[in-house]
């Protein structure tokens, strides 16, 4: 494949032949689904013994998942979406078992544990895995994408890559809007709209984060 790829020099070809590495290996869905469970469980046994706290358990849980879904971005790239959503809620669901069964470590008062408690810590657990592996997995498999576009591909997609170019110049106002076609023009209004309300959203999250003075 090395031969057919457009990066193949300088850094970038470095960098496309490290990414070509993980795609020829093979079985990766069950590998980055059985590891990291296999290794939450040790994480958890490790707090129980007070080896590790109680947050490290976690955090290592979290780490795991997210470096899982980066494993099998590298392998397959972004081609199948919704399956490592799936997978990523389907290790977060099986992990709280391993935490139910060594939730002593959790709290000093665990008799206290409540079955909303326990019900919130399961979808946080399902909610972690699943944006984590997903999220490993769209930004690795995006990459991967990228430095390995074939020659193919690259000439292929010239006269789309031109109409992006073309948009975003126009959206960062380094050209004019005039002469834009409609739909393109359509999209460079998106584009500011899109800036406005998430610079809104944005200023309104920091103003309620608790550990700044107002």
């Amino acid at each position: 494949m090395s031969g057919n790829l457009y990066f193949k020099g300088a850094v970038t070809g470095r960098i496309a032949r490290f990414f070509e590495i993980f795609r020829t290996q093979k079985h990766v869905g069950l590998k980055t689904f059985w590891l990291p469970l296999l290794l939450c469980l040790a994480a958890y046994a490790a707090a129980e013994r007070a080896i590790i706290s109680a947050e490290m358990a976690v955090y290592f849980y979290a780490f795991t998942v997210l470096l899982a879904g980066i494993r099998r971005g590298l392998a397959e790239g972004f081609t199948k979406p919704v399956l490592p959503a799936v997978q990523g809620g389907a290790i977060g669901a099986l992990s709280i078992v391993f935490l139910a069964l060594s939730h002593p470590f959790l709290s000093v008062h665990q008799e206290t544990l409540t079955l909303m408690a326990w019900t919130r810590v399961q979808a946080e657990s399902v909610l972690i895995g699943m944006n984590l592996f997903f999220d490993g997995y769209v930004y690795a498999g995006g990459l991967s994408e990228i430095f390995l576009t074939t020659e193919a591909q690259w000439i292929k997609g010239a006269p789309r890559r031109r109409v992006i170019h073309k948009i975003v110049r126009v959206a960062m106002k380094t050209e004019k809007l005039e002469g834009l076609p409609t739909a393109q023009a359509m999209i460079v209004y998106a584009l500011w709209g899109i800036a406005i309300i998430f610079g809104f959203f944005l200023q309104k999250y920091i103003n309620n984060l608790s550990f700044l003075s107002h």
